[in-house]
C-alpha cells in the first residue's frame, strides 16, 4: 500500500495485484492490453493525481496500461492499495 504522502511523481513503484486477477480481469484485456504485467512488477509514478494516478510499467512504457489505465485513491488523502513504494535499485 502507499500512503497518500507517497504518491508522487517519480515514486518507484511495484504493482500488489495478484498476476492471475490481471490476466484474468476483462478490463485488463480491453484494446489489446499485455498479459505481462504482474505481481512484483516495478514501475515509476508518472501522473500523480488522486482520481487517476498513472504508472509507468517497465518494459510496458508504450503500452494502454501505463498512459491511459490508473489507478485510484479510495478516499481524498488515503492510500492506494494496489502498489507499494520500493527503492530504485529495486
Amino acid at each position: 500500500m502507499i500512503p497518500s504522502k507517497q504518491i508522487v511523481v517519480r515514486q518507484f513503484v511495484e504493482n500488489l495485484l495478484p498476476t492471475e486477477l490481471i490476466r484474468d480481469d476483462p478490463a485488463f484485456k480491453r484494446d489489446g492490453l499485455p498479459d505481462d504485467l504482474y505481481a512484483g512488477h516495478p514501475g515509476v509514478i508518472t501522473d500523480a493525481t488522486p482520481q487517476h494516478v498513472l504508472v509507468d510499467w517497465v518494459g510496458l512504457e508504450d503500452m494502454y496500461i501505463s498512459f491511459a489505465t490508473g489507478t485510484s485513491v479510495y478516499y481524498q488523502g488515503g492510500p492506494i492499495h494496489e502498489m507499494s513504494v520500493i527503492s530504485k535499485e529495486e
